[in-house]
């Protein structure tokens, strides 16, 4: 076992044959490592939802006042039309 470790670790031990299956094996195991890419994938579309949430909640805080005059002008409209007996409902559509 002594002698074969020997020859593996000393230069003048290995012949063209071992270097390259010792460069292929290495090659392999970069390329591997390389394109396993599949946690930064995740990180990056876990980043991009965290912005685009970000996003709309600044939009929101932004708007939320015209929307609440909005959603109040709607709300009192609707009050006052259905106090006052107007809209009758109930018909069918042609």
């Amino acid at each position: 076992m002594q002698k074969l470790l020997q020859k593996w670790f000393s230069p003048e031990g290995r012949s063209d044959a071992d270097m390259e299956a010792a460069n292929a094996v290495a090659h392999v195991k970069k390329t591997k490592d390389i394109q396993d890419e599949s946690g930064a994938t995740a990180i990056e579309y876990g980043l991009i939802a965290a912005l685009i949430a970000v996003a709309i909640i600044a939009a929101l805080q932004t708007l939320s006042g015209d929307l609440q005059s909005t959603f109040g002008d709607v709300s009192g409209a609707l009050q006052s039309s259905s106090s006052s007996g107007g809209g009758g409902g109930g018909g069918t559509t042609p």
